[in-house]
């Protein structure tokens, strides 16, 4: 850590210009240059051609990626008492910490997933679900989780807790939540809100957040 914190200062003290993933990043690197940039992460191009789909009836196909033990348990637990939703949970958990959770009948614990298996979730899914457990990463720390490019690659509406420093998407990509009162209105509202059309948006954001115009952005920097 001692390295880390010296070689840090060292090299972007001597920098021509530094760049960072996040604001949190940024605001760390600006102790010690006057030229320091925000530049996000990118979307993967991932080898998928989503479609929308008109989803009318009841049910709400709720879906989590990632670690499951980041995930606020109460909020999963609370949307769970709506039974017209479902929700898939795509990731690594141990289950003696989510017996409450597995006891439900429409919570759905899927273990990893891979390739076209994955896939096939995530096209089927109505909202992407992000319920971080309200701390220092969402109070401070994160800007663009890399979980939201994921889901915007399949043009899905994301529901997640409060971020306090979320990069500023359009209207209508991520809903945030500051109890889980408001977690599951948000799902319900996300889902009563999409529409081919901002399906589409998300698919074309997705588009020009690529690597290449973060490439161009950094040249443009250097010039």
């Amino acid at each position: 850590k001692l390295y880390f914190h010296l070689s840090q200062r060292i090299i972007a003290k001597n920098a021509r210009f530094c760049t960072a993933v996040s604001e949190y990043l940024k605001d760390q690197l600006s102790l010690h240059t006057d030229s320091s940039h925000l530049i996000l992460t990118a979307a993967e191009q991932l080898n998928i051609s989503p479609k929308y789909i008109n989803s009318n009836n009841s049910t709400i196909n709720a879906v989590y990626v990632g670690w499951i033990s980041k995930i606020n348990k109460e909020w999963i637990l609370s949307l769970s008492q709506k039974k017209n939703i479902v929700i898939q949970l795509i990731g690594p958990y141990e289950a003696n910490n989510f017996k409450e959770l597995i006891e439900k009948e429409n919570i759905h614990f899927l273990g990893q997933k891979t390739g076209e298996e994955l896939v096939n979730f995530l096209e089927k899914a109505d909202v992407c679900l992000a319920p971080y457990i309200i701390g220092r990463d969402t109070e401070e720390v994160y800007t663009m989780p890399n979980k939201f490019w994921l889901y915007l690659n399949y043009g899905h509406p994301i529901v997640t807790c409060e971020i306090k420093r979320l990069y500023s998407l359009p209207k209508g990509f991520v809903y945030q939540a500051k109890n889980e009162n408001e977690f599951t209105n948000a799902v319900i509202k996300a889902h009563s809100e999409n529409s081919e059309i901002s399906f589409l948006e998300r698919l074309s954001f997705i588009k020009e957040n690529n690597w290449g115009s973060r490439v161009n952005q950094i040249i443009n920097l250097y010039k």
